[in-house]
């Protein structure tokens, strides 16, 4: 294969991706790539016999002399070592370094380093840490809302593991920090509630849905109060389900004033059917008592009709008297019915 610049082993020394430096033990540059050239806004000849530590920052120059230096010479090479450059400019720029010592023909050794620029790297390091210390920082204010809230708040993993609870959980519940197991939580849940409790809570994991539920908790004392469990999902930008956010609210007071309106309507509907029930009697009797001196006249009414109707009498009286004896039956019907339903009711 034909030799062209881009097979010469100086093409690849010259614009290799890295910077490639020589240096004596003494410091004094012996040799630069054009990439580290380009880096540092210096010609060749301008570098030549000026020491290593004329290119570093007043930090790194430092860290060379006291650090990087003593074991260079010890171990004859470094790796990885985070030095900041100086150019013409007089600005700096980070760099990943590694140096090792190699012998020359006439017996004397030589640096030799390669540089490896990181500033991008530095600023996506920079960047992640700002991220996570803003998000430590907003994990340290939510905690402090938290247990300033005189709810118990507690926080889950996306599968449903309880990772935080705030200072009232571990209050009410009697819990040392990082004990609130979900086995500890469930055996503090009455009984009677339990079963429900935990298929509600296992499905909302399931379908990612809100979930509510009142059951009754168990406290420190060993007393049990009712609960507003509340559980809802904090999603990302995408709509996926990262962790979740709890509460319990007590709603012991709100189901003690349930009980006590409760039990007050019923005794005043026991006093209102005692009245219905008393003013129900009254009527019976009076019905009763009555319904025997309306019937004694009528009696004698209707014994009297059918005398009458013995005797005899034109066709017009004896319309009038058959008006007159159907009026009277109709009326002692009446009063049989109402004697009747008096006996039968209750």
């Amino acid at each position: 294969m034909q030799e062209t610049s881009f097979t010469r082993e100086s093409f690849y020394y010259q614009q290799a991706p890295c910077g490639l430096i020589s240096f004596q033990p003494d410091g004094s540059i012996v040799t630069c790539n054009q990439t580290m050239l380009k880096w540092l806004k210096i010609g060749h000849d301008d570098l030549l016999n000026r020491s290593i530590t004329s290119i570093l920052s007043k930090g790194a120059k430092f860290y060379y002399q006291m650090i990087m230096l003593p074991l260079l010479n010890m171990q004859r090479f470094v790796n990885e070592v985070n030095l900041d450059f100086r150019n013409a400019d007089n600005d700096t720029f980070s760099c990943l370094v590694n140096v090792v010592y190699v012998g020359n023909p006439d017996g004397t050794e030589s640096a030799h380093a390669s540089v490896l620029k990181i500033d991008d790297r530095k600023k996506y390091e920079v960047e992640l840490r700002n991220q996570k210390n803003f998000a430590n920082e907003q994990k340290k204010r939510f905690q402090s809302l938290a247990n300033f809230i005189p709810h118990l708040i507690f926080t889950t993993s996306r599968e449903g593991k309880v990772d935080f609870v705030n200072q009232q959980v571990l209050t009410y519940f009697n819990f040392v920090k990082d004990d609130y197991v979900f086995d500890k939580i469930v055996e503090n849940i009455h009984p009677d509630d339990r079963r429900n409790a935990i298929a509600k809570w296992m499905g909302t994991f399931k379908s990612e849905k809100e979930l509510e539920l009142v059951a009754r908790l168990r406290n420190s004392p060993g007393n049990y109060e009712w609960f507003l469990v509340r559980l809802i999902p904090y999603q990302d930008d995408a709509g996926e389900v990262k962790m979740w956010f709890g509460s319990c609210t007590n709603i012991q007071k709100q189901k003690a004033d349930e009980w006590n309106a409760l039990n007050k309507l019923n005794t005043r509907l026991e006093q209102a059917g005692e009245i219905i029930l008393k003013k129900s009697n009254a009527l019976r009797e009076i019905a009763f008592e009555q319904s025997h001196p309306v019937r004694m006249p009528l009696t004698n009414i209707l014994g009297l009709l059918s005398i009458i109707e013995t005797m005899d009498m034109n066709d017009e009286i004896r319309s009038l008297f058959g008006l007159l004896n159907q009026s009277a039956t109709q009326l002692d019907d009446v009063i049989r019915k109402i004697v009747q339903k008096t006996v039968e009711a209750p």
